[in-house]
């Protein structure tokens, strides 16, 4: 039995050692603040817990409203899904006109969030729309076409 709990205990230390050496040891930081701050599961109150940079915008312009601007009551549906993903705002945009927009667990329009998945969907719809517009050959164009300090050397 004791020799067992060594090659086990050796490996659990390999296994972390290659980790910290393949240069993803960032992730016990992140193991270690989300198990004394909260819960093991990304949260929109993450940006509490690591570092952000802000991204400005030096000419924001807020969304127009709708006629319809937070006339409609969300569906049950929509209201239990909201609850299981534990959501703190939705915001939905129709030809380019706020229709609805709530915030929960003390949000607000003002709050800063993590964007999740969001981002990467934003960045795939522009991404074919760059394509459609001929700026880009296809979804395998390299970066290193337009930031040639990427470029392998």
């Amino acid at each position: 039995m004791k020799k067992k709990a060594t090659v086990f205990l050796g490996s659990i230390s390999a296994v972390i050692g290659l980790i910290c050496l393949s240069g993803y040891g960032y992730l016990f930081k992140a193991l270690v603040i989300n198990l004394k701050k909260g819960p093991l599961t990304p949260s929109t109150d993450d940006v509490e817990k690591f570092p952000s940079h802000i991204v400005k915008n030096a000419n924001p312009k807020q969304w127009k409203k709708s006629l319809r601007y937070n006339k409609l009551p969300l569906t049950e549906n929509i209201i239990q899904e909201l609850k299981k993903t534990r959501a703190s705002s939705l915001l939905i945009i129709h030809n380019s006109k706020l229709v609805h927009e709530q915030y929960w667990k003390d949000k607000n329009p003002y709050s800063l969030t993590n964007s999740f998945s969001m981002a990467k969907a934003i960045l795939s719809i522009l991404v074919g729309f760059a394509i459609d517009d001929g700026y880009l050959e296809s979804e395998n164009q390299l970066v290193s076409d337009f930031l040639p300090e990427y470029k392998k050397k």
